[in-house]
């Protein structure tokens, strides 16, 4: 008996770094998965990232923007002019450095993406979720600033005043007569899914390292 207890042991032994070098590489599934993650971020030069839906009685047929990765498309003629009643700063593509330096952002984490999939170790995708992640939540906030920025610094000589606010940065708010309503567009889904691909990819590793230390 105690040389069989001695021989499973020895076994149990040898099994676990066995075990433990299998759990740092991905599976093939998550390895596909991420790839998938990281391409799904193409979508963001085809499709914009965010929508402004702006609904009044004097617009029945609504007053929509967008924000692409690199521009800013909709009615950003007609938004400025009912901006200037308020006194709000001019919506001009030129002054948000944002829109030029985006596409490198995206472009870079879609080449990490791929590059952690073919690496296939669990390091190399939780160190790009992890990035990814940060400079989402970077971004939001930058984004927060400059709704905040544009609807606290209205001009005092403006034709209609009007308490400072802050534009909505998701889901919907009442300006005036205005519901204006922001969601994520096209663009934007592909890029929050990407992330969560990432994560759930994360999660299934982390389970599956557990099972196989067990």
């Amino acid at each position: 008996m105690p040389a069989e207890r001695a021989a499973v042991a020895t076994e149990v032994a040898a099994a676990r770094p066995r075990a433990g070098a299998a759990g740092s590489r991905l599976t093939r599934a998550s390895r596909v998965t991420v790839a998938l993650a990281a391409l799904l971020l193409l979508l963001a030069y085809v499709f914009p990232l965010w929508r402004y839906n702006l609904a009044a009685p004097q617009y029945p047929e609504g007053i929509s923007m967008t924000i692409w990765i690199n521009r800013l498309g909709g009615h950003i003629h007609l938004v400025n002019q009912l901006n200037h009643y308020i006194g709000m700063k001019v919506i001009d593509p030129n002054g948000f450095a944002e829109l030029r330096y985006m596409p490198w952002v995206v472009a870079t984490f879609c080449a990490a993406g791929l590059a952690a999939a073919v690496i296939g170790r669990f390091w190399a995708v939780a160190a790009w979720v992890g990035t990814f992640l940060g400079s989402g939540i970077v971004g939001l906030a930058d984004f927060y600033r400059w709704l905040w920025h544009f609807g606290h610094e209205l001009s005092p000589d403006a034709p209609i005043r009007i308490d400072p606010f802050t534009p909505p940065l998701l889901g919907p708010k009442t300006v005036m007569n205005f519901e204006v309503v922001t969601f994520p567009d096209v663009g934007g889904i592909a890029v929050i899914v990407s992330l969560l691909l990432g994560v759930a990819v994360l999660v299934v590793e982390v389970r599956r390292r557990r099972r196989a230390a067990a």
